[in-house]
Formats: structure tokens, C-alpha cells, sequence
């Protein structure tokens, strides 16, 4: 149901009806119907479990059909996981897009003392000691950033989020390896790839370890800069 735009603004949501052809969708149907004459854009034209070229390139972490392979980083690593115990996903943001809006109203809704916050459960919050709330140093061997605790049971013991997408705010902008006062993710991520064929990002494959940050400077991530001459 189309409706205008100044009708839009001001009810703030569209509603679309959905066709009965959506309803009665069938992927692949064609193919399913005909596998000969509608063949699929593969290299046999079925649906394949298996590559022939894929396998042919002979990588050692891109084989021809799928694999489980070890993640660099996972909590039963115990070399790394004597170091950093906890294992860090970054989902999508539930109050942004990526990175925009973080400077908004929005962030007011679930930043906890102005940072981006990192959901632990009561039993690993007890652990490391941390309480709901303050702020606290996330930290590994590629950089640490602070971030407030919150204490939820929806998150399982071992594992800690923190949402990508906040703004990059470095502590001291004149020290390499400054911790970032905002809580943006991706200092603790790293840069390997799914495999040297594919290239897809690792994000979710981290650990870190968690401490108290003691004495914190205001985060300034959302302050403009100031120009010099205006």
C-alpha cells in the first residue's frame, strides 16, 4: 500500500503488502521443475557439495568441498586462553548502522558512562571481578579499548559483545597503542582472513581479557575538533 511521503514523515512507517507469488515461492523452482534445460550457474549446473576447480587450486585451507578447520583463536586454546580467557563476538548494533548515529540521541539509550557497552555474564563478572556498570579495560596482544559492563544472563560464561561500530576515540592521540576511550571493536579484532582464497573477515574469531580501568578521561569521541582560525 503506497502512501505519500508527507504521510510517511509523518507516521514514520510504510506498510507493503506482500503478493501471493511471494507466498508461494519455491527456491530453485525452475531447476527443480527442469534440471536440464534451467541447469544452475555452476560448474556442473546441479546444486554441488564438491568442486573440482575449487580443489584443484591444492590450498591448504581452501579445500574442494566444506571443512571444519581449528580457529586461530577459540577457547580451547589454552596457550591463549591462559593470556586472554574470555572470547569476544561483535555483532551488528541493535541502536545503529554500523557507525552511523553513534554521534546522536541514540547512544543515550544504551551507552553505559558514555562508552560502548560490553554484555558478561554474573558468573564471569564475578570472576574477573567487574561489576554493572563501570567502565573496564578489554585488552589482547592487538590493543585494548574501555568500554561499561553490563551484567546480563543472556550472554553464556566464557564469552563477552561488544557491538562494532563505535566511534574510534584514542586515549592519548601522541601514544601508539593508546586504549580507545569510546569501545570500538575493532582494536581487539584482527586482520586474518577466512582463508587465503576467500578472504571474508574473522571478526567473531578473538580473544581478549578483561580488567578494571582505573582512573578515565572523558570520552571525546563525539567532540568536534577545533579549528584552528574560524
Amino acid at each position: 500500500m503506497g502512501i505519500s511521503f508527507k504521510e510517511f514523515w509523518a507516521k514514520g512507517v510504510v506498510k507493503y503488502d506482500i503478493p501471493d507469488s511471494a507466498r508461494k515461492y519455491v527456491r530453485h523452482e525452475a531447476f527443480r521443475k527442469d534440471p536440464v534445460k534451467n541447469a544452475l550457474k555452476t560448474e556442473t549446473g546441479k546444486i554441488q557439495i564438491f568442486s573440482d576447480k575449487f580443489a584443484g587450486f591444492k590450498l591448504k585451507d581452501f579445500k574442494g568441498h566444506p571443512v571444519w578447520m581449528e580457529p586461530a583463536e577459540w577457547l580451547v586454546n589454552k596457550e591463549v586462553v591462559s593470556k586472554y580467557p574470555l572470547h569476544l563476538v561483535s555483532p551488528h548494533p541493535t541502536y545503529r548502522v554500523h557507525s552511523q548515529l553513534d554521534n546522536t540521541w541514540v547512544q543515550n539509550v544504551h551507552k553505559v558512562q558514555g562508552r560502548e557497552p560490553i554484555r558478561i555474564s554474573p558468573n564471569d563478572a564475578k570472576k574477573f571481578g567487574v561489576k554493572d556498570g563501570e567502565v573496564v579495560e578489554v585488552y589482547n596482544e592487538r590493543g585494548s579499548l574501555l568500554a561499561g559492563v553490563v551484567v546480563t544472563n543472556t550472554i553464556r560464561d566464557g564469552v563477552v559483545a561488544i557491538e562494532e561500530g563505535a566511534w574510534y576515540s584514542p586515549e592519548d592521540a601522541n601514544k601508539k597503542g593508546t586504549r580507545c576511550n569510546s569501545g570500538q571493536a575493532n582494536l581487539l579484532t584482527s586482520s586474518r582472513p577466512t582463508s587465503s582464497m576467500a578472504q571474508a573477515t574473522t571478526a567473531n574469531t578473538c580473544l581478549v581479557a578483561i580488567k578494571k580501568a582505573g582512573t578515565v578521561k572523558p570520552n571525546m569521541a563525539y567532540q568536534p575538533p577545533v579549528i584552528i582560525g574560524a
